[in-house]
């Protein structure tokens, strides 16, 4: 859902927010819902010089990602994969705007020194729904205006380190689902190259070596270790384990956090055998200072790679009962999302096999088309199809 941007404001619009610049994303209320804004956009088609724009000059003017992060002394961690990227300043408020796109949502950011916090937003609507939440170290306000057209969200928190206020918005028709916090961590440096991940992750490490040095517990309710570890300290020894068994750390959401990432190469195919796999058993991502698990699986029920963010489940628990499906985390890496699905079920009680195929992942044929024309030799051709990407583990001994 592509956002369209205001072009053009009026400045003789008496009651709507007349958004401040050409490449504002929020489309403003209906006349009379909103006060007026002090903030006044000139956009190509009324220039500055012009009849309509002699009185009022444009306060923007463009700047850099460094110029913001130099008088701010702050670092912005950019997303990655945004696109129609701008960045612009009112000097006379020492005001500074980052404009972007980002997964189809066009955002503002704004940032601005001040000595608590302070409404830099320049947006006057009425919001129906508020609520605090953290943005890393800082606590953070979440706003949401609807008008049944249009769904607004506003967050706005206060840097007591740096003294810089922040204010991010964006707009959509829908946005139910939508963390818009999560966007503002990553802007704030949650992911940077510099942070300490090791130090987050080893609460799932710590559990894993000690379930490989101590045996694995059916007693024992565990936070972190999967059904795939149990398999692997039953039927395995420790050293085995130890150096089969890898991780490895990086962004595979596309919001700047590198992911956890455990699993192991085909065992049963030498490093020369181009069929070799990476089965990847768990992914974990960092959220509000902690960490969640985002994909669990074991070894008939395991992910592989297909680079960009994408992944390839084959599930199966028996000869008629087999899932491949693809799909990808959720931005902020916490959630699976199904982006295609085949699968095979039993029919007439088990005398012949179904094909079946649906976009939710769930083995159900009542969920899902029956795929006319497809048998066990296409079914396998799915997979066969793939080009998975290896992993470059490294041993957990090496953590």
């Amino acid at each position: 859902m592509k956002k369209s941007r205001l072009l053009t404001v009026s400045l003789a619009v008496s009651a709507a927010i007349l958004l401040a610049g050409c490449n504002r994303v929020l489309t403003p209320p209906e006349p009379g819902n909103a006060p007026i804004s002090s903030e006044v956009s000139v956009s190509s088609e009324n220039p500055a010089g012009s009849e309509e724009s002699a009185e009022i000059a444009n306060p923007w003017s463009d700047s850099s990602l460094e110029e913001i992060e130099g008088d701010l002394g702050i670092k912005v961690s950019i997303p990655k994969n945004v696109s129609q990227i701008g960045y612009r300043k009112m000097a006379e408020e020492e005001l500074y705007e980052i404009n972007f796109v980002y997964e189809d949502l066009g955002y503002d950011y704004r940032l601005k020194k001040t000595d608590a916090l302070e409404d830099i937003s320049g947006l006057y609507y009425e919001w129906t729904a508020s609520y605090e939440t953290p943005v890393g170290d800082y606590t953070a306000t979440d706003y949401r205006a609807e008008n049944g057209e249009e769904t607004v969200d506003h967050i706005i928190w206060f840097d007591t380190k740096e003294g810089v206020t922040h204010s991010l918005s964006t707009s959509a028709r829908d946005l139910d689902g939508f963390d818009i916090a999560a966007i503002a961590e990553m802007l704030i440096g949650i992911g940077s190259d510099d942070a300490d991940y090791y130090t987050l992750y080893t609460p799932v490490m710590d559990e894993i070596f000690d379930t490989v040095e101590n045996g694995y517990d059916y007693e024992k309710e565990y936070e972190y270790v999967s059904n795939a570890v149990m398999e692997k300290v039953n039927y395995g020894d420790k050293d085995k384990v130890l150096n089969e068994l890898g991780f490895v750390l990086e962004d595979v959401s596309g919001d700047g956090i590198p992911e956890l990432i455990l699993g192991e190469d085909q065992t049963f195919a030498p490093d020369s055998d181009p069929n070799r796999q990476s089965y990847i058993y768990q992914i974990f991502t960092c959220k509000d200072n902690g960490v969640v698990c985002a994909l669990d699986g074991w070894s008939r029920n395991n992910y592989r790679y297909l680079g960009d963010g994408e992944f390839f489940n084959v599930g199966s628990s028996g000869a008629m009962f087999t899932l491949f499906a693809k799909l990808h985390l959720s931005t902020d890496g916490t959630e699976q999302i199904i982006d295609d699905c085949y699968f095979t079920y039993d029919k007439n009680g088990g005398d012949m096999v179904g094909y079946y195929h649906n976009t939710t992942g769930e083995m159900d044929p009542d969920k899902a088309e029956e795929v006319p024309g497809m048998d066990a030799e296409k079914f396998w051709e799915i997979e066969e199809d793939c080009d998975f990407e290896l992993m470059d583990w490294t041993p957990i001994k090496d953590w």
